[in-house]
């Protein structure tokens, strides 16, 4: 007959496990805030020049850049890539091309994020077209540029090339969605096949501008840009900033005043 193990053995086994969890637990606070510090210390004293909408629209043209800080997500989204922007986008005249009049974003993101006025109510519902695209599943999708910015919850950056892409490359960017999209990656899995360092056919938003801007041969030859994925391609976001490309640079970053009434947005 099987004897029981003594009771002192049992408690110290218990005793063992809370004190590697309570371990676990201490590294993991440490590890997020040694993260959260560095992210403080890099962009505490950030500032940006500000853009009205109604002035920049005009000046807006494909290749330029859209990015976003979002107003609830931005500590844990920070804590993993050290990246002041939670999203971007990149500016197209969309699938119909040269002869489009108005300007739209290519972007990767999950369902709804986080364009909360459009998929729960509020000043953007009346853009159908839109609303029909947030609710889509997450892949690289295009939206209406200013109903997307007007929409978004948070803050919103523009950085603006400082020559217009050629004709051969504004057409390949208008066609980047004609191709089968990336779908985007759940973030727990994301990130754990990141740590390893698996490569997967996803696209995150970051992964998703570096995608296009290879595609369209503005990034330099001497850039490894193209390769970084998922959690690094977002640390390394701000290098496109001021990054001698392919006869073009993306000039400083301007945080835009959004001052245009969305209910005009299907007639810009």
């Amino acid at each position: 007959m099987a004897t029981k193990p003594p009771a002192g053995r049992k408690n110290v086994a218990v005793i063992a496990v809370l004190i590697v969890l309570l371990l676990l637990m201490t590294a993991a606070l440490a590890f997020t805030l040694r993260r959260r510090s560095a992210y403080v210390r890099a962009f505490e004293n950030i500032r940006f020049p500000r853009v009205l909408m109604s002035d920049l629209y005009p000046r807006l043209k494909p290749g330029d850049l859209v990015m976003f800080s979002a107003s609830t997500r931005e500590t844990g989204h920070s804590i993993f890539t050290q990246c002041f922007y939670t999203h971007a986008a990149i500016i197209t005249r969309g699938r119909q091309g040269a002869n489009s009049r108005m300007l739209f974003v290519s972007e990767s993101c999950s369902r709804g994020y986080p364009h909360v006025h459009l998929t729960r109510g509020g000043h953007g519902t009346h853009h159908s077209a839109v609303a029909s695209e947030i609710e889509s599943t997450g892949h690289a999708r295009v939206t209406p540029l200013m109903a997307s910015v007007g929409s978004y919850a948070g803050r919103a950056f523009v950085s603006q090339l400082a020559a217009p892409l050629t004709e051969k490359q504004s057409a390949r960017l208008d066609e980047f969605h004609d191709r089968p999209a990336k779908p985007y990656p759940g973030l727990v899995a994301g990130v754990l096949l990141d740590a390893l360092g698996v490569r997967r056919d996803t696209a995150y938003c970051f992964d998703h501008i570096f995608d296009i801007l290879a595609d369209i041969h503005l990034l330099p030859q001497s850039s490894d840009l193209a390769n970084v994925r998922g959690i690094r391609a977002a640390t390394r976001f701000h290098e496109l900033i001021g990054l001698p490309l392919a006869d073009n640079v993306y000039a400083p970053v301007r945080e835009i005043v959004y001052d245009v009434d969305t209910t005009d947005v299907s007639q810009n």
